[in-house]
């Protein structure tokens, strides 16, 4: 009895352990833990990226473009040089921000079989298409290119793509706004993986030319 009062006590604690794990790559992708981040970002030339309770947003001039996932909790960022990272009820969401692209890890500690996970995509002035090789294209009115969804990419925690074959995104209309999504089977990934959905900023030349 005694026994199975205190499995009853560890467990939730073990659990949390659990979770609080991150792999090594993004750990140093993270780097040095920081109080007080800046709260707008400029990685890029006219690129700004803001983190706030819910995900990240990308804005270039007048069009912006946010990311959130519908799967995590909206918990506390852990604040870093580089970006940050929380908790979720399936092991942690990670943004980093770079000179050339922003990215959203999600690590995922135990498996679901097959599910489809889902992020917000809201974009002032822009609207989303997708684009050849598995990328999602961030147009501006006219067409015009202005950023760029990377191909869905699964990793495992050393940070090597493991994608399956066909694993690709889709685009859901949802009202006024779209939805990003990916339909995965995990029964074979390694534990944990690392969903990584990451936009892509343009150079000017490129949004203007159609590069």
């Amino acid at each position: 009895m005694v026994l199975a009062v205190l499995a009853l006590i560890l467990l939730p604690t073990a659990r949390r352990e659990h979770t609080a794990a991150l792999p090594g790559f993004l750990a140093q992708s993270l780097g040095r833990a920081q109080a007080q981040p800046p709260a707008v970002r400029a990685p890029a030339s006219g690129v700004e990226v803001r983190i706030d309770g819910r995900g990240y947003t990308v804005a270039r001039g007048r069009s912006a473009v946010s990311l959130s996932s519908e799967d995590a909790e909206r918990g506390a960022w852990q604040r870093h040089r580089r970006g940050v990272s929380r908790a979720t009820p399936f092991g942690h969401e990670t943004i980093t921000v770079e000179a050339g692209k922003t990215e959203q890890f999600l690590t995922v500690d135990r498996r679901f079989g097959r599910k489809t996970w889902s992020w917000k995509l809201d974009g002032a002035r822009v609207s989303p298409r997708l684009g050849g090789g598995g990328s999602v294209e961030l147009l501006q009115r006219g067409n015009r290119p202005l950023l760029r969804i990377l191909p869905a990419a699964i990793l495992d925690s050393a940070g090597r793509d493991i994608t399956p074959t066909g694993v690709q995104w889709s685009l859901a209309r949802v009202g006024t706004g779209w939805r990003l999504e990916l339909s995965l089977d995990d029964s074979e990934l390694p534990l944990p993986y690392v969903i990584d959905p990451a936009i892509a900023y343009r150079t000017a030349s490129s949004a203007n030319n159609g590069g």
